[in-house]
């Protein structure tokens, strides 16, 4: 595969120009006492090369900083001479050469050299004129070795590339001060040895990208040549605090622009500085011992051309438990899911880790992957549906998300039997990162509890802190783990070898506490099912709190018993206080009991730091609706839905219906293939009736829009129904999409993956 700097070189070969191999600067430069003086701008100054072996010199004095241009002619004077045209400083060593150029006033390659300089230092400074030949030690083409020139000598080579407007950011004193996010227009270096300065303000815990996009861009004849930069981040004291050569482009995978993530340490001002890649220290690139053993500069070489830019923070979600392959007899498979609620184009990648921080290369359902890494790109209310695979042995990881913009999405890991078929479903949502969580434990029976930890930074371990308490807010058990960089954790809160190996029969709650951030959610498995729960943040309001539970349901239809357990943990430090409202889907009360009593509403409290578990039951036949909590201040609250097969009590599915605050404006999945089915469930806890608009959005066409409305929702009441079937929301709709909800009263809603074996809930994402 060519890269794009061999196919500019060979893009100049195929225009004329001899590209120079071997060691240059063999000759013994000895300019001194023999070079014609020149002075800028000096124009049209004619010479000629007499001998084969001959060399004429030329001084001149600029001063630090001072931009020149030196053309040498032959072409259009109708010379065969196949030059080369060397800068030297004043004690003759070799700086800079070149043989042919992208001629800027022509906007095309040309076989006459072209040097464009910013000069180090304040001096006197030599070019010399030989032949190719000479220079090379080469005893062939010496018909080409003789023959006449023209020097031009002046600052700016005058032509169609247009301004850099930002110029002169050429140091941190008069660098360009941007605001976040930020994309250049029309940069360059176009004159070798120049830095450009961006300046910023950040604050500690972004994450800032900084991406070049230069030979990922190609050739472009109207503006220029792509130049090979290096970027690096300082501080406000001009220290270098991050510099990368190369990484893989977050937006499309490209591996050959440098592009920089940098972790901000602390608030205050920083600094970026875009520099050719010869300039290792960011200072000049002549003090390179490395560039100056061959120091030819060409933008066909890359040292010199157009680049753009882009400076902004990057959005970070983590899926911190995903399995993929066979694990005896059980096969696991991943599918990642990511919705764009936002009105740009997401551009990102998925990055897929094994437990012990390795890459985990797998098959992508879809093309744009490479070994664990995909590169996505999500139109506005747009989705991606990537399914992962691998064949062998199984193994457990994490999943890392970087965008630009903010994604909502999960993971929804499928368990198959030997035989292939489905046995249970679990959809695990990408989460921000924390560093004081606490999740509900319930160890009895055929239930535990687990939770997965992961570790994203590269550098920094992640020291864990785990309490153990009971419902009462009694501490039970203490844990401390050391988690290194990258890495991710599977661990029970009891059983052998797990956090509290002689933990059973317990409810509570586990609080893990953090040194740095981390992702993390809780997994509640059964020997038939496998439910994952959100974990709370501990930092939570102490305002009052609402929460809505959009679908609910308890007794028995149709062979079926269901029951749902409501859950609710107190984070804080004093007791919470509130009501729960059971209301039926056309807005009637429910009445359920947590007791012996049955009442449409309970009222309870929790201590500080307790957990409840309620389990409502009817007192006959089969409720649906939703569920209203409000409490005097912030908890963290979720819902199992739990169905049965009412003969033989056997569990089947189970899910869990996260809490919701309401929303106007929402984006669902959509799926309709596959004997899968997505149904939405949508409460209006709202004294006025709530008019909605629908628009389904084809993954396959997604420029068909289906749209169905306004459909009215009364005061009170919550509607289930499918996307897709007779009687749904739309008719006949098979694959894939995106749903779109406006209504003009705020609501509480949950997506619903179902099918004949399984039953798994999605969040939906607010668009705001």
């Amino acid at each position: 595969m060519i890269t794009q700097i061999a196919r500019l070189a060979r893009i100049a070969v195929i225009s004329g120009l001899v590209i120079l191999s071997g060691q240059a600067g063999a000759l013994a430069w000895s300019p001194s006492g023999s070079a014609n003086k020149l002075w800028l701008p000096s124009t049209s100054w004619g010479g000629t090369v007499a001998t084969s072996n001959g060399v004429d010199y030329y001084k001149f004095d600029a001063s630090a900083g001072c931009e020149v241009t030196v053309w040498l002619e032959t072409e259009s004077i109708g010379s065969n001479l196949a030059a080369v045209l060397a800068l030297l400083d004043s004690n003759g060593t070799l700086l800079a050469y070149n043989d042919g150029e992208w001629n800027a006033g022509s906007a095309e390659f040309s076989s006459n050299p072209i040097l464009y300089l910013k000069l180090p230092e304040t001096s006197t400074y030599y070019f010399a004129v030989t032949s190719a030949a000479y220079f090379n030690s080469q005893s062939e083409n010496l018909e080409n070795a003789v023959g006449a020139y023209r020097i031009n000598l002046f600052h700016r080579f005058d032509g169609p590339i247009p301004t850099d407007f930002l110029e002169t950011n050429d140091s941190p004193w008069t660098a360009t001060e941007i605001s976040l996010p930020f994309q250049s227009h029309n940069t360059n270096l176009l004159f070798f040895g120049d830095i450009d300065w961006f300046s910023f303000d950040a604050t500690e815990g972004q994450k800032i990208n900084v991406d070049i996009d230069a030979l990922e861009l190609g050739l472009a004849p109207e503006t220029g040549i792509p130049v090979k930069a290096r970027v690096g981040i300082f501080d406000a004291n001009q220290q270098l605090v991050s510099a990368l050569d190369t990484e893989f482009d977050p937006d499309t995978g490209f591996n050959g622009d440098h592009s920089l993530i940098f972790d901000v340490p602390n608030d205050g001002r920083y600094y970026i500085a875009v520099t050719t890649s010869a300039n290792t220290q960011f200072s000049t690139p002549y003090n390179n011992p490395e560039f100056l053993q061959n120091p030819y500069v060409s933008g066909a070489g890359g040292t010199i051309g157009i680049y753009t830019v882009s400076v902004r923070e990057l959005q970070y979600l983590c899926i911190p438990q995903f399995a993929i392959g066979d694990f005896d007899s059980i096969t696991y498979k991943t599918r990642i899911l990511l919705l764009n609620p936002s009105e740009q184009t997401a551009t990102g990648s998925i990055s897929l880790f094994k437990s012990d921080g390795t890459p985990f290369a797998v098959t992508f359902s879809l093309p744009g992957g490479l070994d664990n890494i995909y590169w996505f790109s999500i139109p506005p209310k747009g989705q991606l549906i990537l399914d992962t695979d691998v064949e062998g042995p199984g193994s457990s990881g994490y999943a890392r998300i970087i965008s630009a913009v903010s994604l909502a999405g999960s993971a929804i890991f499928s368990q198959y039997d030997a035989e292939g078929t489905l046995i249970t479903e679990a959809a695990a949502e990408a989460s921000q990162l924390m560093e004081f969580l606490a999740f509900p434990v319930d160890i009895g029976g055929d239930y535990n509890t687990g939770l997965a930890v992961a570790n994203l930074s590269r550098s920094t371990s992640a020291n864990l802190y785990f309490r153990l308490v009971d419902t009462q807010g009694n501490p039970q058990g203490y844990r401390d783990v050391s988690l290194d960089p990258g890495k991710q954790i599977s661990l029970f809160a009891g059983g052998d070898g797990q956090l509290f190996p002689s933990l059973t029969d317990f409810r509570g709650s586990l609080q893990v506490f953090a040194d740095s951030p981390i992702s993390a959610i809780a997994l509640r498995p059964s020997s038939r099912t496998l439910t994952t729960l959100p974990v709370l943040p501990m930092n939570q309001s102490f305002d009052p709190a609402n929460m809505i539970f959009s679908d609910m349901v308890a007794g028995e239809t149709s062979g079926k018993s269901y029951r749902s357990t409501l859950i609710m943990t107190n984070p804080s430090y004093f007791p919470i206080r509130g009501k729960i409202q059971f209301t039926q889907n056309d807005g009637s009360p429910m009445p359920l009991s947590t007791g012996s009593k049955y009442s449409s509403q309970q009222y309870f409290e929790i201590p500080p730091q307790g957990t409840i578990f309620l389990e409502p039951c009817s007192a006959g036949g089969f409720f649906r609706g939703y569920a209203t909590v409000s409490a005097d201040h912030a908890l963290g609250g979720v819902l199992i839905y739990s169905q049965f097969d009412a003969v033989t009590g056997i569990l089947e599915t189970e899910a869990a219906v996260p809490a919701s605050t309401g929303a106007t404006h929402f984006l669902v999945p959509a799926e309709s293939q596959n004997g899968y089915s997505t149904g939405l469930a949508i409460a209006n806890p709202n004294l006025a009736t709530a008019h909605l608009l629908y628009a389904l959005y084809p993954d396959s066409n997604p420029s068909i829009v289906l749209e169905n409305g306004p459909v009215s929702l009364a005061a009170g009441h919550q509607k289930a129904q499918f996307i897709s079937g007779s009687y749904q929301i739309f008719d006949g709709f098979n694959g894939t999409g995106v749903l779109e909800v406006i209504s003009d009263q705020p609501l509480s809603a949950v997506a619903i993956r179902m099918n004949a074996a399984t039953t798994t809930m999605l969040p939906v994402v607010p668009i705001r």
